[in-house]
């Protein structure tokens, strides 16, 4: 192996390492014809002057476009009467609420109106079902027709049967059904065409027209002109009979049933007795069981009869009005009828068995305590009580009277109980997770002492 050579001693090295040192510095210093160094030396440019626009002139602003006018069938709806003028025709059915009706053209299909009043000089071709107050018809209706309202007049045409009902209800001369004809109001006239039969219950019954089939009719009096006719059987119910032999009015057999004079009823009949003696015993059996399962909220309840009567009997008789009303009305769904068949039978159950009974406790503490007794059981105030109201039941129109006082100010009575106690709960149950409570940490509330006694039906 070759050794390197040495340096003389003496000879100085510090240009050979100097060299490669200053090589690096050169080639890591910023250089001019290195890109990167530059664009370090440039300087920035200096901003652009800001824009200064000129004020534009005010920009005037442009009127939106007047609204469309509405549809003949949208100006139609928003009236309150709606027609269908001569000439006219309207497709498919109506179903109309409003003030009146007039049909006047053609209506191709069915017609319900609820209306004051509905007018009919054209056609529907369809059913006509009416309720209101004026109904006239002097056009023609292709089917059947139920008209229920004050004034009934038929001077057209029908096409099918007739059901009418109403203060009067008249089916003038003009008048042709071409079916058969039921008829229930105040006052019925038949002088018109009847093709099929008619069946009538009024106070009072008139037919100077012909009919065609069999005649049926209840009324207090029956007027047959001569030149009615009647094609088959005519069996009637009024209080005198009429002279039909031989004048050719009836084509077949005449029956009379005498209307006879309403029989009251007594008062003490064996139905009236079983009836109010049931309601009794009842009402004797349901107040024990409350007054034991309820005696503390039942106190409160009874004292409400005395401390707020007129609130009391003023909620009642809401009550009373309004749970059956909403519970027919929620009939409309079908998911909710058989909890309005609930509702209504415990209505039932409390107007006829339950709101009585804070009323007669109350009467009866009182009347015990005016005889001498300060401190009257509650059952014995129940027992006398009931007896006592029970037989002023029994009197004519005055025990309605009671009756229904005894049920509006005892239902009144439970509601407010019930409430007041459901308040005075809350309030306890606030004060329980008041700062003080076990639940914060705290002292737990002071209760009744352990031994005190628990009592039912008696006087709080």
């Amino acid at each position: 192996m070759s050794e390197r050579p040495k340096a003389p001693r003496g000879e100085c090295r510090w240009p050979q390492l100097l060299l490669p040192l200053l090589a690096t510095l050169l080639l890591l210093a910023p250089h001019p014809l290195i890109p990167g160094a530059e664009a370090q030396e440039r300087p920035e440019p200096p901003s652009p002057p800001p824009v200064v626009t000129p004020p534009t002139q005010p920009v005037t602003p442009v009127p939106p476009p007047p609204p469309a006018p509405p549809s003949p069938a949208a100006e139609q709806e928003s009236r309150p009467t709606y027609s269908v003028k001569a000439g006219e025709t309207h497709s498919g059915d109506l179903y109309m609420f409003k003030q009146s009706v007039n049909i006047a053209g053609t209506q191709e299909g069915d017609l319900f109106a609820f209306a004051n009043s509905l007018k009919i000089v054209g056609e529907v071709t369809g059913d006509v079902a009416f309720f209101g107050q004026t109904f006239l018809l002097t056009g023609k209706v292709g089917d059947s027709a139920r008209i229920w309202g004050q004034d009934i007049t038929v001077e057209g045409t029908i096409d099918g049967d007739l059901i009418a009902g109403g203060a009067t209800v008249l089916i003038a001369s003009g008048g042709h059904v071409t079916g058969s004809v039921k008829a229930y109001g105040g006052k019925v006239t038949v002088d018109g065409t009847v093709d099929g039969s008619l069946s009538a219950t009024s106070g009072q019954v008139s037919i100077g027209g012909h009919i065609g089939k069999d005649a049926v009719i209840t009324c207090d009096q029956l007027q047959l002109d001569p030149e009615a006719r009647i094609g088959g059987n005519l069996s009637y119910e009024s209080r005198r009979p009429l002279e039909l032999q031989d004048k050719g009015i009836v084509a077949g057999r005449v029956d009379f049933l005498p209307k006879l004079e309403k029989v009251k009823k007594s008062p003490f009949s064996a139905g009236r007795l079983f009836w109010h003696t049931f309601l009794l015993v009842g009402s004797f059996l349901l107040g024990v069981v409350a007054l034991a399962l309820f005696g503390r909220s039942s106190q409160r309840i009874i004292e409400t009869v005395g401390t707020d009567t007129l609130r009391g009997a003023g909620i009642g008789f809401l009550t009373v009005v309004v749970v059956p009303t909403a519970a027919v009305f929620s009939c409309i769904l079908i998911v909710t009828i058989p909890l309005a068949i609930i509702v209504i039978l415990l209505w039932l159950i409390a107007v006829l068995l339950l709101a009585k009974l804070p009323v007669v406790v109350w009467a009866g503490r009182w009347i015990l305590r005016r005889l001498g007794r300060p401190a009257p059981s509650s059952y014995a105030s129940l027992a006398l009580g009931l007896v006592l109201f029970y037989l002023v039941f029994q009197i004519p129109y005055v025990g309605w009277i009671v009756w229904l006082g005894c049920v509006f100010l005892g239902l009144g009575a439970i509601v407010i109980g019930v409430r007041a106690g459901y308040m005075n709960r809350r309030h306890s149950e606030g004060a329980l997770v008041s700062p003080g409570s076990p639940a914060t940490g705290g002292q737990a509330a002071p209760g009744p002492p352990s031994g005190s006694p628990m009592t039912f039906g008696s006087p709080s």
